[in-house]
């Protein structure tokens, strides 16, 4: 998951809905869970706002008790307790967690305090900046004397992979673009004049390419399994162990399944040899 809002959420019901997919899945579940960020979002549990931090990792423990089989005590109607399990039971027996965190480098210190793994992304900062923040999280396990060696660190990029570049550029460019109108966070990474919404719709276009061609050669994976494998190594050079490949920003779904065989070309090409 990338990402469950744990504070906004019940334990229990987490518990045995990712239970279930990690049973249809085959023991394949992996939560990456997160703090929450927008006020709007906290209108379904307006209390927990201040206190997101303490209350994703308090909710956290539960959640490793509910997953191990260990029942937990909730006060229910009138104040009385009940001790609850859930159902039905994983098949991992431990549940394997990731905390998503985006430019705030007090939160990849939370992530290494906390012994779990984690997810972060490329949106508002460079791969430099990422460096330094993986840093951070690296330290901070080790100051709780978690090993570096046994947590997962993984990155969500924007990802098109096929036959050659020109194909790749021509898939690409007009849906990205389309996605890009969606995120004006992506946008102001390239843009600081005045208010975009404000802008003619031939402005707003010029504007859409500069960050599409900034974003498509600095901080996606697009082009063939050769060409993108600088990418890759740069990524592996900073301490990124894992990519998740986000290939769902509006090329045409049949598209997408027919190029899936070069990106796999490219994973196969990056797992270490016997």
């Amino acid at each position: 998951s990338g990402s469950i809002v744990l504070p906004l959420h019940n334990p229990i019901r987490v518990a045995e809905d990712w239970a279930l997919i990690d049973n249809l899945s085959h023991g394949r579940v992996g939560l990456s869970l997160a703090t929450g960020w927008h006020k709007n979002d906290f209108t379904l549990s307006p209390a927990n706002y201040t206190e997101r931090k303490k209350i994703l990792i308090d909710k956290l423990e539960i959640l490793h008790k509910l997953w191990k089989g260990e029942p937990v005590t909730f006060i229910g109607v009138d104040g009385i307790e009940n001790e609850i399990s859930t159902y039905p039971r994983p098949i991992q027996p431990i549940l394997p967690i990731w905390l998503t965190v985006a430019g705030n480098p007090e939160s990849f210190r939370q992530a290494g305090s906390m012994g779990v793994n984690l997810l972060t992304h490329l949106l508002g900062q460079s791969i430099d900046e990422l460096a330094v923040k993986i840093k951070i999280y690296k330290d901070a396990l080790i100051a709780a004397n978690y090993r570096v060696d046994e947590k997962t660190i993984t990155l969500m990029i924007h990802t098109f992979v096929s036959h050659s570049e020109a194909y790749v550029m021509e898939m690409v460019k007009e849906p990205f673009k389309n996605y890009l109108k969606t995120s004006i966070d992506l946008i102001k990474q390239v843009y600081t004049g005045d208010d975009i919404e404000q802008l003619t719709p031939e402005a707003l276009d010029a504007v859409l390419d500069y960050a599409f061609e900034r974003y498509y050669h600095s901080s996606g994976l697009f082009g063939t399994a050769e060409s993108c494998q600088a990418m890759i190594d740069k990524l592996k050079g900073i301490g990124i162990t894992e990519i998740a490949c986000l290939i769902d920003f509006g090329i045409a779904d049949t598209i997408v399944l027919d190029n899936l065989k070069y990106l796999n070309e490219l994973r196969l090409s990056t797992q270490p040899q016997p």
